[in-house]
């Protein structure tokens, strides 16, 4: 793990980000690493970067320059010496500071699910299918951190198996290319609307 010292987990809000962030973290602190878990939304809204609140789609607009500025500051901050940085969070991508990002994705179907149950607005449910259908995220973790990137659908695995994985990428066990996950089939179905 010398060379994975920060692992951003990313992917349209909804897929599990904070849920496998918070479980990993602890992983990482049963098995004996040091581990400290950093909520990339957290850190824009304590330190007042965002640049207002969007009405329309629901959510607070964030500085992306001076998130990133403030994460780097972080963790220049921080004893990092023999630990490990897990960043939760949907922008957690655009921090220049990854070492790995690991994108969770999960079929729109069960998205959609999760978002209903949130009581997200129908305009932001659909803005957050069609940042599934279309990996955005994944596109942008490209991006910024080509070769670094994992992408990984979690839709049919228990969160065990999801834990084992990012493990396994953490520790450089294996790798999952951005690219083999296509649910482009979510907007062919017949009458579906997003």
């Amino acid at each position: 793990m010398d060379n994975c010292k920060v692992v951003c987990i990313t992917g349209t809000p909804g897929v599990g980000k904070t849920t496998i962030s918070k479980l990993l973290n602890e992983k990482l602190l049963k098995k004996g690493f040091k581990s400290k878990l950093f909520f990339i939304n957290e850190i824009a809204i304590n330190h007042d970067l965002t640049l207002g609140y969007d009405e329309e789609k629901g959510f607070n607009v964030v500085d992306i320059n001076k998130l990133n500025k403030k994460f780097s500051e972080i963790m220049a901050d921080e004893n990092t010496e023999n630990e490990i940085a897990i960043v939760d969070g949907h922008l957690s991508h655009f921090c220049s500071r990854c070492d790995k990002v690991i994108v969770l994705r999960v079929k729109p179907d069960i998205l959609k699910n999760r978002l209903i149950k949130r009581n997200y607005s129908d305009n932001k449910i659909k803005d957050n299918l069609e940042s599934e259908v279309l990996a955005i995220c994944s596109y942008e973790a490209n991006e910024f951190h080509k070769g670094k990137v994992n992408e990984l659908d979690t839709s049919d695995l228990k969160v065990s198996q999801i834990l084992e994985i990012c493990m396994d990428i953490i520790q450089g066990k294996t790798y999952m290319s951005i690219g083999n996950i296509d649910f482009m089939d979510y907007f062919l179905k017949d009458n579906q609307q997003i």
